[in-house]
């Protein structure tokens, strides 16, 4: 054997005599542990090292010359969670390991049931037993995959989450569901690049986020005018602000649309330090809220059909989901990731410690947001953001805007409700306001679409004048144009 070929064998060795010790780990905490959460979670990670070890026999079997670091045992399909699995060292030899007597049985745990025949995977030889005679109106068991097919990667051990409180309506409580589908499954931020500046700001945001947490009500007060102040005299994003004013309030004069931006800085630095401060108010959003025409909310769900609760960046929108879910209401919220992955992460995290079910933009988004509606789930989302091309052009105070199409589709495919929500500052309270949109819809979807989403961005104008100081005007909203038309922000 070459150098290079011991060196492989022996960090071989290493990598399956850590995997055995972790396996060794794991099935003494399954026959002591009495929790049926943490023994499901426990036996996944001994049928990943199960399939581990199917994966190695069948790269045996394809290159039969490579030295055999594992022992020749057959590896069970489907192993109960009950049944102790005796270890062998995974620097034995194939005989040693086949001629080693079994430990002695569990005293504490009762003898398991006879397994079915299973598959082996074994170097130069792979052997099936045969399947048994299946009747013909009986459903057929899966075959064993062949010895070269792809093992896939485990599922990720997620909590399973249910929701927080029993709802206090029978009308609006969802029906049980399985734990996949209720958990949230964290976005994977190994497959999106981390730069080192993602870093600086997830640091940074993070002591921000923790000085937010525990600062006391005259320390946040001088930084909320601090911060304002720093924001408004840097001119950050004050041409947006100022073009958006002129175009949706033409008839106000200068001085009026100016003190509204001045006003529109103050929202927006306490909207911001609200959001640091999520994780301290996990739990105890209901202090801080009123609800106004939530018997709307109530029998909207009553239908059975789910809900689609749209609005817009409009007051503090992420104490919607959290205060309705700590009444029991089973709530999902459709959001876009943040540009840091970091960040992103840790806020969907805080989200689902609040009993909030997250859907994130992407390809199984659509698949996700049904599955949530037939399961009679509360789904947020914005839809006051400019869409570009795939948007629908409808009159946003007054000018054509690029609106996202996504509400008015669900609705005439789930026939779910469409309910407006706001969630606008009202001295140190934030009040929560449901209303309904009605829509009949004619059949014909490519005149209903845009129909209805002229209806709900007209509602949703028409609350953000009440308080027009407290929605997001630093983002070009009118930014895609109909082809026969210019530009709006030439110059902003």
């Amino acid at each position: 054997m070459t150098d290079t070929s011991l060196l492989q064998t022996q960090t071989q060795q290493a990598f399956w005599a850590q995997q055995g010790a972790c396996v060794q780990t794991v099935q003494h905490l399954l026959t002591t542990s009495s929790t049926p959460e943490v023994r499901a979670q426990l036996q996944q990670l001994i049928d990943h090292q199960s399939r581990v070890q199917a994966l190695h026999y069948a790269f045996l079997n394809q290159f039969p010359d490579e030295p055999t670091l594992l022992p020749d045992v057959a590896i069970p399909q489907a192993p109960a969670p009950a049944v102790h699995q005796p270890t062998v060292s995974p620097t034995l030899s194939r005989s040693e390991a086949t001629n080693a007597p079994p430990p002695p049985p569990d005293p504490r745990i009762p003898p398991p049931p006879s397994p079915a025949p299973t598959s082996s995977f074994r170097a130069h030889q792979i052997t099936q037993p045969p399947a048994p005679p299946v009747p013909p109106d009986a459903a057929a068991e899966p075959p064993a995959p062949p010895p070269r097919a792809a093992v896939s990667p485990p599922e990720p051990l997620q909590p399973a989450h249910s929701d927080p409180r029993p709802s206090a309506s029978s009308e609006s409580k969802a029906p049980p569901r399985s734990a996949e589908s209720v958990a949230w499954q964290a976005p994977s931020i190994e497959q999106r690049t981390i730069r080192p500046r993602h870093r600086v700001e997830f640091w940074l945001f993070q002591k921000l986020k923790r000085w937010a947490e525990q600062s006391s009500p005259r320390a946040r007060f001088w930084v909320e005018k601090a911060l304002e102040a720093l924001l408004w005299h840097s001119q950050a994003r004050r041409k947006v602000v100022d073009r958006n004013l002129e175009l949706a309030f033409p008839e106000w004069s200068p001085q009026e649309r100016h003190q509204l931006a001045r006003k529109n800085y103050q929202w927006f630095v306490r909207f911001s330090l609200d959001v640091l401060e999520m994780g301290a108010w996990q739990g105890r959003a209901n202090e801080f809220v009123d609800f106004v025409n939530l018997e709307v909310l109530d029998q909207a769900l009553a239908e059975q059909r789910g809900v689609l609760m749209v609005g817009g960046h409009f007051g503090n929108w992420e104490y919607l989901c959290p205060a309705l879910s700590e009444r029991g209401y089973a709530t999902t919220m459709y959001v876009g990731r943040q540009t840091n992955p970091l960040s992103d992460r840790l806020q969907n995290e805080e989200r689902l410690r609040s009993g909030i079910q997250t859907i994130g933009k992407g390809r199984t988004a659509t698949t996700e947001l049904i599955e949530a509606l037939r399961h009679n789930r509360a789904v947020g989302m914005l839809i006051d953001q400019d869409e570009r091309s795939s948007g629908v052009f409808v009159d946003f105070f007054g000018i054509p805007a690029s609106s996202s199409r996504g509400a008015a589709a669900f609705h005439l495919l789930q026939k779910s409700p469409v309910i407006l929500f706001t969630c606008c500052y009202v001295g140190a309270r934030i009040r929560i306001t449901f209303e309904r949109i009605p829509f009949q819809p004619s059949g014909h979807n490519e005149q209903d679409v845009p129909d209805l989403t002229a209806r709900i961005q007209h509602s949703l104008e028409q609350q953000i004048r009440e308080h027009p100081e407290q929605y997001f005007w630093m983002h070009r909203r009118w930014r895609t144009r109909p082809p026969e038309e210019p530009g709006l922000y030439e110059n902003s």
